[in-house]
């Protein structure tokens, strides 16, 4: 049985700029076969430090093979190369691993700029390591803390917007549910609770600062209607937003 050819591979380099002895490699292999003595039935996925080499005997074919270059630098702490001697192997990954990997291998043919690239091959890592059972208690920590830090960023520079989890979960190449429970697990809040108390701390802060009317700073917050926004707020304040904007004009 002949082993799998990597340069036969369906590849995407992600840095172009350093050679590729320095660069790690993320694998997505269809498939039965083994590898050395442990086999596996329907595929695996497979994080390559740079220095080292995977070599996979399919059982019949070859299957399919995705092989991602990218530099060690965007690693997540939980599988980083620091004294690593052997590939990070995850030997039947589930088909949610799989089925994203290839979501995510599609969206970086179609917009290979560097920032998306950069998000998708981060958020593929920090799955690989949700799965792996030697780092899921470190991944769901540091990484879950990232991703959460780079929703909150979204939400304070574009919370005027039409905001959802659907479009920021987009944004940062995730799964809207995953975000979902990463971020109630790790702020203590749910993401519709975070982008409404974003949206009324600058409602406040336009009620004491401006003369402008209710209507105006609903849309300026997100809240698109003055209803909307009164009933928020009064709700988190316990006043309306013209009582609350009377009572600190007086001091």
């Amino acid at each position: 049985m002949k082993s799998i050819n990597m340069t036969a591979a369906r590849q995407i380099n992600y840095i172009y700029h350093v050679p590729s002895a320095q660069l790690c490699r993320l694998l997505l292999y269809i498939g039965s076969g083994r590898i050395d003595k442990t086999a596996f039935r329907r595929g695996l996925a497979a994080l390559i430090y740079p220095g080292q080499s995977l070599t996979v005997t399919p059982e019949c074919d070859e299957g399919n093979a995705f092989l991602i270059s990218f530099q060690p630098d965007i690693l997540p702490r939980s599988v980083s190369n620091a004294g690593t001697d052997h590939p990070m192997i995850l030997p039947e990954p589930s088909d949610a691993y799989g089925n994203y990997f290839i979501s995510g291998w599609t969206l970086l043919e179609e917009f290979p700029d560097e920032n998306s690239a950069y998000h998708m091959v981060s958020s593929l890592l920090n799955w690989f390591a949700m799965f792996l059972p030697e780092a899921r208690q470190e991944s769901t920590g540091s990484s879950s803390k990232l991703l959460v830090e780079q929703a909150m960023t979204v939400i304070h520079n574009e919370y005027a917007n039409d905001l959802t989890l659907q479009t920021v979960a987009s944004q940062l190449y995730v799964n809207p549910s995953y975000l979902s429970t990463v971020f109630h697990q790790v702020s203590g809040t749910t993401f519709r609770s975070y982008l409404k108390s974003v949206r009324l701390q600058h409602t406040c802060r336009l009620l004491l600062q401006t003369n402008q009317m209710i209507t105006d700073i609903a849309m300026q917050t997100g809240f698109n209607s003055a209803a909307y926004l009164i009933s928020s707020f009064r709700k988190e304040y316990g006043v309306t937003p013209n009582t609350y904007r009377a009572m600190h004009s007086e001091h």
